[in-house]
């Protein structure tokens, strides 16, 4: 079994492990803390909605580190490595550490999809 297959069979292993965690604020993490809270709240979103962000960005962080980082990111929405992509991925890091926590996640999206 090559490398590259042992890897995505990992990946995906762990990603229908995580998928299903249920959503709890956390004040000892990044991106669920009561400042997620007050951004969940101004932005209207509901208990169910931020469980189903809370979903996708656990399928996404597949490596299980509470931030998505620009490889987990680039191979859940199949795209390329490019000067594009790695500047998509920077306006959404907000806070510039080179990840998205949950807050980010969700705060990103919400403004491209709305």
């Amino acid at each position: 079994t090559s490398d590259a297959v042992m890897m995505y069979q990992s990946k995906s292993l762990a990603q229908s492990e995580y998928r299903y965690r249920v959503f709890k604020y956390d004040e000892r993490v990044k991106g669920r803390d009561s400042h997620a809270k007050e951004t969940f709240a101004k932005l209207g979103l509901n208990t169910n909605i931020i469980q189903c962000f809370f979903n996708y960005f656990n399928v996404i962080d597949y490596r299980k580190e509470e931030s998505i980082d620009i490889y987990e990111f680039l191979d859940f929405f199949n795209l390329p490595k490019s000067r594009f992509t790695k500047r998509v991925f920077s306006l959404l890091d907000d806070d510039f550490e080179g990840g998205l926590d949950f807050e980010e996640f969700v705060v990103g999206l919400w403004y491209v999809f709305s």
